[in-house]
């Protein structure tokens, strides 16, 4: 594992170069103010290079629509990808309205295995090379 960063919802880590995992903390409610500060954390954690960004929504309570919108310009030009690893109920929900009605400016996949959603994450990296 490399880098880690603290986000007001979770945590971020490298997994692998060029793609990073951001956990959600157990019951969060994400806010538009929480995704302006995710996205800037991943700014940070690219260093200026293309990523993917596995979010593990499992746990998450919330997600307002000014939230999911606020999502849906990928991070500072340099996310690429987003694979959305989601639970079989209300996160799967979830991540289903983002893709559908945000109208995400790059390709978002939704995953049920964390494995499936980095090879995803590895595929698209490799496409961009």
């Amino acid at each position: 594992m490399g880098k880690v960063r603290k986000t007001p919802i979770g945590e971020m880590h490298i997994v692998a170069p060029g793609v990073i995992v951001h956990r959600l903390d157990e019951g969060v409610s994400v806010t538009e103010a929480d995704a302006a500060q995710v996205k800037r954390a991943s700014e940070e954690l690219a260093g200026g290079k293309p990523v993917v960004i596995v979010v593990d929504m499992r746990a998450v309570a919330f997600a307002g629509r000014d939230a999911r919108d606020a999502f849906q310009e990928g991070a500072g030009g340099v996310e690429i990808g987003t694979a959305l690893l989601t639970g079989m109920g209300f996160s799967e929900k979830l991540a289903g309205l983002f893709k559908r009605y945000s109208a995400p400016s790059r390709p978002v996949e939704i995953f049920q295995r964390e494995a499936e959603a980095i090879a995803w994450a590895e595929a698209m990296l490799a496409e961009q090379a």
